[in-house]
């Protein structure tokens, strides 16, 4: 590595080389920022996964949906990431665009509407919306395409980026926070992977927003590439995972007031990966590639049950049944004291908390109920009672949340209340607005609605 490239070069590095596994931000400002639409990546700042606010798509009426609207992607043939907020639907792609997520402005008039932009960014990037900023990396966006946007067709730039190597400023009190990953190379190869967090908003129109956050100790360090998430903040804790290369991974828990960010806890995991943090109602899950198979751990997300010593070091309070199949665990989805775990070509169920189908020491938990849904199953949402998945083969279906509708009362195996299919490779769906959206191998968004 040349000894006189910039931090911000190692940055860039990280996110486009060492390809960590995606642009890594949190908030400690959850379901108020959200709404009702589904502004963050997993939903929310905990990643549950579950949009409580939706109610026009239901149980009784989920048959009945039918496409709507495409967005597609600036980038073509590849699955676009994308979320929906403030009424607008931003997709990932070199441009960033962003559309009326109700299919409505600058759409065709037969559906499946054909859409065009309201406008773009002048950088490529994943979305991720908070108050009224849009994230891309360390870069701020106005998220309406108002403040620093011009032309026909309008491109949008940053309004403001976050400092990085500058040591935390700010009041001592909790707050919002915007959290991204910081990596810092070693001249010969092998990376240290730092947490720092940012105010949420940002300073009016500074030049950099400063830091006023940083996990003590970081996540860890490794050879470059390592798998990476970090995640959920819930009572004031942010979680954090970090696999390096060929080792197992480390969760770490830690204090997400400002002027803290004291390590809390840590726990090593039982094999690779450490993706798919999802954490509420007092327990972190997250998916981890084990020698005898893909399996869930959770944990007390307090570090209270099954923790001890000094520095706190913690067990799982329970593993879920392995899946030895082809293919790992993709992020969980949290609602109602309920797991939805999709893996392999299966969505599964389980006990939040490890009381039903639970057993052994340690613990192991099994499925409440199971649904086929084809190879390469993607990450669940949740919605009024209904779980939405979708699947490499460009499957999309919705299943009773609670197990009981189109389901077998002995063997606990259900039936999909709705399915669609997307006519190529489909990414996580996403359920807000009284619509649901899915990416597509296409290249587009794909919506569908009553």
């Amino acid at each position: 590595m040349e000894p006189r490239r910039s931090l911000w070069k190692h940055l860039e590095r990280s996110f486009r080389e060492v390809k960590l596994r995606r642009a890594l931000v949190v908030a400690a400002v959850a379901l108020v920022l959200a709404g009702c639409a589904w502004a963050r990546p997993r939903f929310d700042a905990a990643n549950t996964g579950n949009n409580a606010f939706e109610s026009t798509i239901s149980g009784t009426n989920v048959d009945r949906l039918a496409p709507q609207f495409a967005a597609a992607s600036a980038t073509t043939n590849a699955i676009p990431k994308f979320v929906v907020s403030r009424g607008h639907l931003y997709v990932s792609g070199s441009p960033m665009r962003t559309y009326d997520a109700a299919g409505v402005a600058a759409c065709s008039s037969t559906a499946p509407r054909a859409c065009l932009p309201q406008w773009s960014l002048d950088t490529d990037g994943d979305p991720d919306v908070i108050g009224a900023a849009l994230y891309r990396g360390l870069n701020a966006y106005d998220a309406d395409g108002t403040v620093d946007c011009a032309g026909t067709p309008k491109v949008c730039r940053q309004v403001w980026q976050e400092a990085v190597g500058s040591a935390p400023v700010g009041p001592t009190s909790p707050g919002a926070l915007h959290i991204t990953a910081r990596p810092i190379f070693a001249p010969h190869g092998g990376e240290t992977l730092f947490l720092d967090g940012y105010p949420t908003p940002c300073p009016p129109a500074p030049a950099d927003c400063p830091l006023v956050w940083t996990g003590a100790g970081g996540l860890g360090a490794g050879p470059d590439g390592g798998v990476t998430d970090v995640a959920a903040v819930g009572g004031n804790r942010i979680f954090g995972a970090y696999s390096p290369v060929g080792a197992n991974a480390t969760l770490r828990a830690f204090d997400g007031t400002i002027g803290s960010g004291t390590l809390l806890w840590s726990a090593t995991l039982d094999g690779v990966g450490g993706v798919g943090i999802a954490a509420t109602e007092g327990v972190v899950v997250i998916g981890v590639k084990t020698p005898s198979g893909a399996k869930l751990e959770a944990f007390d997300a307090a570090g209270t049950v099954n923790c001890s010593g000094a520095p706190k070091t913690c067990q799982p309070l329970w593993v879920s049944d392995p899946w030895t199949g082809a293919g790992a665990d993709a992020a969980p989805a949290i609602a109602n004291g309920r797991v939805y775990r999709a893996v392999g070509t299966q969505l599964r169920s389980y006990d939040l908390h490890g009381s039903t189908n639970c057993s052994g020491t340690p613990k192991v938990c099994h499925q409440l109920w199971v649904a086929q849904v084809g190879t390469g199953v993607r990450a669940p949402a949740v919605a009024n009672g209904l779980v939405f998945v979708s699947a490499a083969d460009g499957t999309v279906q919705a299943y009773d949340a609670a197990g009981s509708t189109s389901c077998s009362a002995t063997t606990r195996v259900c039936g999909a209340l709705w399915d669609t299919n997307v006519g190529s490779a489909a990414g996580p769906v996403e359920v807000a607005t009284g619509l649901v959206y899915a990416g597509a191998a296409d290249g587009k968004v794909h919506a569908f609605g009553l």
